[in-house]
Parts: C-alpha cells; structure tokens; sequence
C-alpha cells in the first residue's frame, strides 16, 4: 500500500482588507483619545487662568476695598499709591483690641508689585512700627498701561484730582490690570469711605 501525504495549504498573514480596517479603527481611536485629551488641556488652561485672576486681581481687590472702607483719613494719594489711617480691629498677642489705628501704605509699582505696608501708630498718629509687609500681586500693569489703580470721587460722583483727594474724595474707583500669557486682565471695584 502506498501511502500518500497530502499536504494541507496554510496562508500566513493578514489580507489587505483586513489592514485597513485594523488601521482605520486605531486611527480611530487615536483620533477620540486626542480630542479627550485636548479637552482636558483645555479645561486645566482656563482652570489655571481663572485661579490666577482670583490670586492675582480677585485677591488684592478686596483687601484694597477692606482697607479703603474703613479709612478715616486719606493722608496722600496719586493715581498710583495712597496713604491713609485705619480704624481696625487687631490682635495684639491673643487679644483682640478694637479702635487700633493703623497706617496704610498701598502702592502699585513700575516694575508691577502691588504692595501694602501696614504701621502701627500712636495715639499722635506716628508710626511705631511695621505690622507688616504685604505684596499682593507681581503682575501689575497699571503704570505700564498708563491706567490709574485709584480715580477719586466726590459726593456727587465728580472727579477728583490726586492732589485734592484727601480733602475732597468720598469714593474711589479701582482698576486693576494684570498680564497673564501677554494678555491683560483687569478687575474693577468701587469703594465708598464708610468712615468719612
């Protein structure tokens, strides 16, 4: 008996067709993981955009407010700085004393700090030390925009020069620009002096 060996006939590989389509369903895969993932990008940008308005222009806004409100005197003021006496409450070791006095130094720098410097005084009104030394910001615009951080008003809502301020002004308008990524940003508030 003769034996005969049949070969059987394999095909290894993959057709053409079949390629395409593998490749077609990567690609999209690809394409739908990009998207995703540039959505994420995206929402992360404007999450960080906005923590740096809050941080950088939200922030010194209302510290600024805080401190014009309770003024009692505006001592100098240009379009850029002011000086002026608070009535706040402060703890003095873990004591909290009421009708403390204090200096108020704010000003927003050419090189774009915007810096608060608080002083004790006494009851003459001199200074008898720094509480403390804040800076609020470091992306300050102003000065660089030629845009005014303090425009004063007076009771009818008129215009008051810098000059004339501390005799004249009842309120004030701030207006503060920041750069983030070469654009600018401002925030504006206006105040009116509770005490005066």
């Amino acid at each position: 008996m003769v034996m005969r060996i049949r070969s059987l006939r394999t095909e290894n590989g993959f057709t053409l067709t079949e390629l395409t389509v593998v490749l077609a369903l990567i690609g999209v895969l690809l394409a739908v993981a990009f998207a995703g993932m540039k959505a994420v990008y995206d929402g992360q940008a404007v999450s960080n955009r906005q923590a740096w308005f809050a941080r950088e222009i939200g922030a010194p806004l209302q510290v600024l407010e805080e401190s014009l409100t309770q003024n009692i005197r505006l001592e100098a003021a240009t379009p850029y700085s002011v000086t002026l006496l608070v009535d706040r409450a402060r703890y003095v070791g873990t004591e909290l004393e009421f009708d403390n006095v204090e200096r108020h130094v704010i000003n927003a720098t050419a090189d774009g700090q915007l810096t608060e410097t608080v002083y004790a005084t006494d009851a003459l009104r001199n200074n008898t030390g720094v509480l403390r030394t804040t800076v609020w910001s470091e992306h300050v615009a102003n000065q660089a925009a030629g845009v005014p951080l303090f425009a004063f008003l007076d009771d009818s809502g008129a215009s008051v020069t810098a000059a004339n301020a501390p005799t004249s002004s009842r309120r004030v308008d701030l207006r503060l620009v920041a750069e983030y990524d070469g654009r600018a940003f401002e925030g504006t508030r206006t105040v009116f002096f509770r005490n005066r």
